[in-house]
């Protein structure tokens, strides 16, 4: 993930986790032995502070900012 700041990460479920970092989110998954970084989402291109999971939504918290995917 190279020079990120990592502010956050969140259990999506076993060997899957969100990553909220200084240039957005990304997901990380375990597969064959090795860790997975997808690439970031582009609708959540900010500084990601907290992260939730509600029902089917993911609630993401930037500064003076909230965001729904």
């Amino acid at each position: 993930m190279g020079d990120m700041h990592v502010h956050y990460m969140l259990q999506a479920k076993p060997g899957e986790f969100y990553i909220g970092t200084d240039q957005g989110l990304f997901l990380i998954k375990w597969e064959e032995e090795t860790w997975n970084v997808s690439v970031g989402l582009r609708e959540a291109n900010f500084d990601i502070y907290t992260i939730a999971i509600q029902g089917k939504y993911l609630w993401l918290g930037g500064k003076n900012q909230v965001f729904k995917l």
